[in-house]
């Protein structure tokens, strides 16, 4: 009998304890089932460790996340590919980089990978608003999403503000209390803290006229609910700053170093497949249950579903989805998904316990009483969807991880953490997933 969270039901087939093993061993069997792959070139994918720094991946390395504050594992963190489009994040001196009415001091504190390569933005004497920023007229896109971070640590000076250029959103920080000041609604702003003093703050903007587009990372002497504010600086103080981001998409994702280009990372591709699926699933699909604690980062950057895990093929279309997106932000139920699903939720930034269960795939229209949905110990009506009266549990061939399968390259991933993985090859009773959940 397998003990989740202080309860037996029934040994299952497949137990992935990210968070708890921090690795890919299915803990039933002490096997690797998985396929993991994120083609990359350099350090560009980045995670939180243990002590609360920040780490660097290599190419098909899964990253196991940690909560940056508390550093509590996370889990299996898995992101769509993003491009940091600051060629120098972490170089503030070099030309790039306008500095206004202040100066930079380089390599001047211990940053959030635990080098001395944190940037002091120190301010002149005159009477004016003060900081960092680029350039990109012309270079963005009209009506695309910008989300523009940096991570920052207060020193003489305690207040940052992120923006865009005159007139479009922005947020105001207290790097002294952690908190945000003040946010224009289209800003998404959010300030997360790490262990070690530094602070990871970004907000985002939508541009509507490209001509002038000039992400600023700006400091003051006080909270001001102001786009500008100026104070007369004393030529000593000033703030401390390292790996800026600007990315397309509504939500920070991890770090993305750079250093003279815009560095894309990968897709973390997460899969079990060949004798490894049919090992586990068999080569046909009956009744089963599928449990998984999960927390979602944010939207993604396109409008199609994505998955915490589903069956498919090695074709196209998955069937089935585990826990799926709907316009966006919100999270929907279904097995598979047939766009009927009469309940959403909006689960950005929230971590989840959901489950599903099913009794037989070889179905063909919806049906309420062959499949259950639970979120959180909420029960769901469940639905099953097939085409043309065929059986579609015959044609699996793989299961995907924290991702939709819609074509053998094209993949839309979760952005968040996966917990706790779990499939039992029975439908567990809906009083059982309901505890499970809770």
């Amino acid at each position: 009998m397998t003990i989740i969270h202080g309860k037996s039901y029934g040994k299952p087939t497949l137990d992935l304890n990210f968070a708890g093993n921090k690795s890919l061993i299915d803990t039933i069997t002490r096997t690797n089932y998985i396929t993991f792959t994120r083609a990359q070139s350099g350090n560009e994918a980045t995670y939180v460790g243990s002590d609360g720094l920040i780490k660097y991946a290599s190419a098909d390395e899964p990253r196991f996340d940690h909560d940056p504050e508390t550093l509590e594992s996370l889990g299996l963190l898995i992101e769509e590919s993003r491009t940091n489009l600051e060629t120098y994040s972490e170089v503030f001196t070099d030309s790039s980089w306008i500095k206004t009415d202040s100066s930079v001091l380089p390599n001047n504190i211990v940053s959030p990978d635990g080098l001395l390569n944190g940037t002091k933005v120190v301010e002149n004497t005159i009477n004016a608003a003060r900081g960092v920023y680029k350039n990109y007229s012309g270079t963005l896109t009209s009506g695309v999403t910008y989300t523009h971070s940096v991570f920052a640590k207060a020193a003489e000076r305690t207040t940052l503000q992120l923006s865009s250029s005159q007139g479009l959103d922005y947020a105001n920080f207290n790097l002294s209390t952690g908190t945000i000041t003040y946010a224009t609604s289209g800003s998404n702003a959010s300030i997360v803290a790490l262990s070690n003093g530094w602070y990871r703050c970004s907000a985002s903007f939508t541009p509507s006229n490209v001509a002038l587009v000039r992400p600023y990372v700006l400091f003051y002497d006080t909270d001001n609910p102001s786009r500008l504010s100026f104070y007369t600086g004393d030529g000593t103080s000033g703030i401390y700053i390292w790996g800026a981001q600007l990315e397309a998409g509504s939500f920070p994702t991890s770090y993305i170093p750079t250093s003279g280009s815009t560095v894309t990372r990968g897709t973390d591709l997460v899969s079990i497949l060949g004798s490894n699926y049919t090992s586990i699933f068999g080569t046909t699909l009956g009744s089963g249950s599928i449990f998984a604690d999960v927390k979602v980062l944010g939207e993604k950057n396109n409008t199609q579903s994505s998955s915490f895990a589903g069956f498919g093929t090695s074709a196209n279309d998955i069937f089935t989805f585990f826990l799926t997106y709907d316009n966006r932000t919100n999270v929907g139920f279904s097995l598979p998904v047939d766009g009927n699903v009469s309940k959403y939720h909006d689960l950005t930034g929230q971590r989840v316990k959901g489950a599903v269960s099913w009794t037989d795939l070889e179905v063909s229209v919806s049906d309420q009483t062959n499949a259950s949905n639970i979120l959180d110990g909420d029960l769901y009506g469940g639905s099953q969807y097939g085409s043309s009266g065929s059986p579609l549990n015959s044609q699996y061939d793989r299961f995907g991880i924290g991702r939709a399968i819609r074509s053998v390259t094209t993949y839309n991933s979760i952005n968040g953490h996966i917990s706790r993985l779990t499939y039992w090859p029975k439908r567990l009773p809906d009083i059982e997933l309901q505890q499970l959940t809770k």
